[in-house]
């Protein structure tokens, strides 16, 4: 554009300041002062000849003169040349405000920018899917075939719309700039001459007084009346007299006044004229015979549409009526406004009235009314069409009917209402009385099948577009939901945990429900259908739901088929709680087994919509599952037993662990009551599969759950009607598992018949103080004779041994990995705990001191601070620990471990402390000859051989003399029996030898003697342990006295040829006679 920038550099607003090196425009500049200027030449020179410098100092050299001249410019004065101020006052342009046209253009490119990157912000906050947003506000998907939607689309076509409009406006202006200047010049000319015109015209009114100018005004202002020849002097004489005598007189008759009385008396005339001809003269049909009379005139009414006045003006009945006012009975009623439109209403009223009296004016006025009201229904129609309904409804409207078709973008078999006038009573049936009344109507299409629309209450007197759409909808929705709650309550055989509640209203949609839920699982599922798209709505909203939705919607399978949809959806439901919930805990789910719909059904036998298996956080690979299935039923649990831990490809075993009528909350407390109550079920089913082969009897019982039934106690009264939450215990009959267990000699039952198992779920450690954790068991019973073990046991050497008090009830804490039975270890501890109460018995019997006991270890004392220890475990033989070291018994300890794990005996405790009690004195004897013959160095030599517990032989192998000494029971009394064993042929032999014959004499007359405890029995000596020990040592003396005498006397020494051999064992290499103690 033409012109030039101008920019004061010192004024107020000047230049442009610089704030942080950023430019920043003046506040509240003009745009004179902002924009660039177009100025001539010469205003610019004077503008810069006028500027005021400080001083006197010369601001520019002067046109066509030099710069040192003797014009100076003192405190901003300023003298121009003589010739510049004869120059005519300038022309003041009118291109000042003009922008220069790169600025226009950077603005608009800058806010189309702008508002392009906010147009991909909002972009950005839109999903993309095939269906665009979802009712509920849940996302669609399209799964791989996304597609920008509608939402999107029309926000960037009215951005591109928008800002192609102002680039072509941008292209025209340009184009138009290009010749500006002719035009410009133009407008200068035109402008000048115009404010000359108004500069010249308000001096002159300064001139004036005010009255003046106010008169003036008024004569202008009366220029647009159209009266040429005004007569002011009559005008002034009526205006101020009220009469002009040269005006002709018309001769008008007055008003006559009426007193109220007369008008009274008058209206009343009036009232008796119409009522004897409406009552003598007209016919009036049906339709017109609800009149009354009032005031002077007649009123005929149609409840909901009109009412009109009118009266008469004669009593001659062949005068027509006149219409006086019509008032209309609906709402909104059309605006007639007193004047003119009320004028012309009333010309045609009376003309009806002349033409075809009441009933002809009656019928104009029905027909009117009835077009009016489908005139203003189509508009508040297209009203909605464009607001709240948009893109739902479709218009049509042929004559004098309105069709309205909804639900558009549900697809599908379309439905629509037609409004119009009808001839046919309200009963559809016509009337052999008279004819009918015209009168609006409703037919209703739903899916392309008329509907009676008797049920519909449709309010013609109050008109409201929206309400005969939200009430035949209502209808509608009544109607889809009623056919889906039908199949629901038709499925309640099969699915009987399914709860379904129907709410219907006859005016509201959104009151139009369908509730439905699983037992008292989880939150209720409620089903909606959307007045204006018509489109399926599920809540609460989550994927699952809005995927449901999208088959719903888009497929539109048959509305018999919907209820399945909605039952999948609640249990795809209850199974993604389930899930969450689950893993909170920990759980880890399955998701890779090879299982079908089919092996599962077969399993559970029950129909299985959806199915999650879990595992325990602890249970490692074991082939057991927990199972949560999900149908119509509600929500059950279950355990498996898999054929493969990591693939599962079948189900070996199934069991329900907890019903589906119990109401579960949402916390961990239950779902860890769940898990204990799976692993209880799996070690049961583990005890199980170990007592069948054995043919123990044995029976699941179901006791109260003290956890789930405090968690089913807070939900409110209603679970307090709910059957209490049980689990299994487990009772075991006693005596078949003892005969299967001990087949050879079952031990005699010192315990009741049953014993009760309880699981305890998984523990650290175990009995072992192992760090893996282990199912304990706990099981119960009762001793018939309880011996007092509760005083003997504790806590420290029971090791979960734990014996309640005097009633001989006891408790056994066993632990096993799951899905490991443990009965092994019960029938250990079974008869750990009879041997312990006959061990107990025994030492109360035989006064035995008894130092430490458990169920693997006892320890004895007994005769001079002697310990006997026994320790054994599982299916290991019992071993035996002697102590001190000296102890006689350690010559037999390996024939006593003989007899205490002889299993052909079930008293082998009773023979061991019977054997410590009988031999030990005779095993001390010969221990002390033994030490006494080494002490003294005596040539004579002496050796023990114990060939069985209850049999010593103790030789004098330089002599030849072999005693035995023998334990034997004789009338329920433990004696020895001591012989002499030496061979007769090895006394023959040494028949020279007189230390023998003494020896031999001596022994003789031992034998026949007796002395305290033992006696002679000519062959040998019998005896007591006591006794048997002094004729041992009676023995000792005899035959190392004979001896040290002879060699006190200087008997030679025998020749090693003449030494008596050791006697041979025995040739047939058979034992001798053991004798077993009772």
């Amino acid at each position: 554009m033409p012109g030039r920038l101008i920019m004061e550099e010192q004024g107020a607003n000047g230049a442009v300041k610089l704030s942080n090196g950023q430019h920043h425009p003046p506040t509240n500049a003009p745009p004179e002062d902002v924009a660039a200027r177009l100025d001539s030449p010469v205003t610019v020179t004077k503008k810069m000849e006028s500027k005021q410098l400080a001083n006197g100092t010369q601001g520019m050299p002067q046109l066509d003169g030099s710069a040192d001249g003797p014009a100076t410019l003192t405190n901003g004065a300023v003298i121009l040349p003589e010739r510049l101020q004869k120059l005519p006052p300038e022309v003041e342009s009118i291109a000042l405000a003009f922008l220069p046209m790169k600025m226009l253009i950077n603005r608009v490119s800058q806010q189309c920018l702008d508002d392009a990157l906010a147009v991909m912000d909002r972009l950005a906050e839109v999903e993309d899917g095939a269906g665009g947003s979802r009712i509920n506000g849940a996302n669609g998907f399209s799964h791989g075939m996304a597609a920008l939607s509608p939402q999107k689309k029309a926000q960037i076509l009215e951005f591109a719309s928008r800002y192609r409009q102002r680039f072509i406006k941008l292209t025209v202006v340009s184009r138009f700039g290009r010749g500006l200047a002719p035009v410009v010049a133009l407008n200068k000319v035109n402008f000048a001459s115009v404010h000359r015109v108004v500069q010249h015209d308000i001096l002159r009114m300064q001139e004036y007084p005010p009255p003046v100018l106010a008169f003036r005004d008024a004569i202008t202002a009366t220029k647009k009346i159209n009266q040429r020849s005004a007569d002011i002097h009559t005008a002034l004489e009526v205006l101020s007299t009220g009469k002009a005598s040269w005006l002709p007189d018309m001769r008008y008759l007055p008003v006559t006044s009426y007193t109220p009385q007369e008008i009274l008396k008058k209206f009343r005339n009036f009232d008796s004229i119409l009522c004897m001809r409406l009552n003598l003269h007209e016919k009036l049909p049906a339709h017109l015979r609800n009149w009354r009379v009032g005031s002077g005139r007649a009123t005929f009414s149609l409840p909901g549409s009109f009412e009109f006045d009118v009266t008469v003006a004669s009593e001659d009945p062949s005068t027509p009526f006149y219409f006086i006012d019509i008032r209309f009975l609906f709402r909104p009623p059309p605006e007639i406004t007193a004047g003119e439109a009320f004028n012309d209403f009333s010309k045609i009223a009376n003309s009806k009235l002349l033409e075809g009296g009441l009933s002809g004016c009656f019928s104009a006025f029905h027909t009117f009314v009835l077009t009016h009201k489908i005139t203003v229904l189509g508009w508040q129609a297209a009203q909605l069409s464009r607001a709240v309904w948009r893109s739902s409804l479709r218009i049509e409207r042929p004559h004098r009917w309105l069709i309205i078709q909804y639900w558009l973008p549900s697809g599908g078999p379309k439905s629509w209402i037609e409004i119009g006038i009808m001839g046919k009573s309200s009963t559809g049936k016509p009337s052999w009385k008279q004819a009918e009344l015209p009168r609006i109507g409703l037919r209703w299409l739903r899916n392309k099948k008329e509907v009676p629309t008797d049920g519909l209450a449709f309010d013609w007197a109050n008109l409201s577009m929206e309400a005969i759409l939200r009430t035949t909808i209502a209808a509608h929705i009544s109607y889809l939901l009623r056919i889906v709650h039908d199949k629901l309550v038709a499925s309640q055989s099969i699915n009987t945990g399914l709860i379904v509640d129907l709410k219907t209203s006859a005016t509201d949609p959104e009151e139009c429900s369908l509730q439905i839920s699983v037992g008292r699982s989880g939150e209720p599922l409620t089903c909606t259908v959307d007045t204006c798209t018509g489109k399926f709505m599920l809540h609460p909203a989550s994927p699952n739901t809005a995927a449901v939705e999208k088959t719903l919607n888009e497929s539109r399978p048959p509305i018999e088929d919907v209820h399945s949809q909605l039952l999948y959806c609640l249990c795809v439901e209850l199974q993604t709680q389930t899930n969450a919930r689950a893993e909170h805990c920990s759980w880890r789910q399955l998701r890779g087994l090879n299982l079908s719909m089919e092996q599962m059904e077969t399993a559970f036998k029950l129909s299985v919509t959806r199915c999650s298996l879990f595992r325990g956080l602890e249970w490692g690979q074991s082939t057991w599952v927990m199972a949560a299935l999900f149908n119509g039923t509600g929500e059950s649990w279950w355990i498996l037993e898999l054929d493969d831990p990591s693939r599962g490809n079948s189900i070996k075993y199934s069991r329900r662990i907890l019903e589906t009528v119990t109401y579960l909350p949402d916390s961990n407390s239950v779902l860890g009551g769940i898990e204990n109550l799976a692993i209880q079920a799996i070690s049961f089913q583990a005890v199980s599969n170990d007592l069948i082969p054995r043919g123990v009897d044995h029976i699941w019982k179901r006791v109260p759950h003290t956890l789930l039934n405090e968690s089913n106690t807070e939900v409110g009264t209603e679970a307090k009607q709910t059957p209490p939450l049980t689990v299994a215990t487990l009772f075991i009959k006693l005596s078949p598992l003892y005969k299967a267990a001990f087949t050879n000699a079952p031990p005699a039952p010192i315990f009741k018949e049953t014993l009760r198992l309880e699981c305890h779920g998984l523990v650290d450690g175990g009995s072992d103080g192992g760090s893996a954790r282990r199912i304990r068991y706990s099981f119960s019973g009762i001793l018939k004779k309880h011996d007092n073990l509760h005083k003997i046991f504790t806590r420290e050497t029971s090791k979960g041994l734990v014996f309640q008090g005097t009633s001989g009830a006891f408790t056994i804490d066993l632990f096993a990995p799951l899905g490991v039975s443990c009965i092994d270890q019960l029938l250990s501890v079974l008869r750990g705990i009879e041997r312990m109460q006959n061990y107990v018995r025994t030492i109360k019997r035989h006064g035995i001191k008894r130092n430490y006991i458990s169920l693997n270890q006892i320890v004895i004392g007994y005769k001079d601070d002697l310990t006997s220890q026994l320790n054994w475990n599982d299916n290991e033989p019992i071993r035996l620990t002697l102590s001190p070291p000296h102890n006689p018994h350690m010559r037999i300890k390996e024939k006593l471990e003989m007899q205490l794990n002889n299993t052909d005996r079930c008293d082998g405790f009773e023979s061991f402390v019977m054997m410590l009690m009988c031999t030990y004195p005779v095993l001390k004897r010969l221990g002390e000859v033994e030490v006494d013959l080494l002490n003294s160095r005596a040539s004579t030599g002496f050796f023990i051989h114990c060939p069985s517990a209850d049999w010593y032989r103790f030789v004098y192998p330089d002599l030849g003399c072999d005693f035995h000494a023998k334990l034997k029971l004789v009338r329920s009394e433990c004696e020895w029996f001591i012989e002499d064993r030496s061979s007769r042929d090895h006394y023959k032999d040494l028949g020279g030898d007189q230390n023998l014959i003494k020896i031999r004499e001596a022994l003789k007359a031992l034998f026949i003697q007796s002395g305290e405890g033992w006696r002679g029995m000519k062959s040998g000596i019998a005896g007591t342990g006591a006794g048997a020990a002094n004729a041992i040592k009676m023995i000792d003396q005899v035959v190392r006295g004979i001896t040290a005498s002879t060699n006190a006397n200087g008997g030679d020494e025998p020749k090693d040829s003449e030494k008596p051999k050791e006697p041979a064992s025995r040739a047939d290499g058979k034992r001798a006679e053991i004798v077993e103690i009772d």
